[in-house]
């Protein structure tokens, strides 16, 4: 019963982590509020389009989560890097652009999506 408490007690810790993470990355990232607005633009357009297929529906959401996730992901890279390593440096900058770059395909994905559910 005790093991199954302790569990309990670091499932909710690290529930509250991640909490304060999105939070964080809310608060001190233009990039992920910017990504976050995005699902109200894509919430407009699934309106405006409705009735959407469980595809197309399944598809927008998939596409703005893999934004929120990759937005997360390169923020938490970038500034870990910049703490442990604030100079210029040739493959710290190309970690940052290879990390950047994983946000702009999860956007390519969401208009890729968007243009389909236009079109069909």
């Amino acid at each position: 019963m005790h093991d199954m408490i302790s569990l309990v007690h670091k499932i909710v810790r690290k529930c509250k982590d991640a909490t304060r993470g999105l939070y964080i990355a809310l608060v001190i990232d233009l990039s992920f509020r910017l990504a976050a607005l995005v699902g109200l633009l894509l919430l407009a357009f699934g309106y405006s389009m409705w009735p959407l297929s469980e595809l197309e529906l399944a598809g927008l959401i998939v596409g703005w989560t893999l934004i929120l996730i990759t937005e997360l992901q390169n923020t938490a890279i970038e500034t870990a890097l910049d703490r442990l390593h604030p100079e210029q440096h040739e493959s710290i900058g190309r970690s940052k652009d290879i990390a950047a770059a994983s946000s702009l395909v999860s956007f390519i994905f969401i208009i890729f999506v968007v243009i389909w559910i236009y079109v069909s």
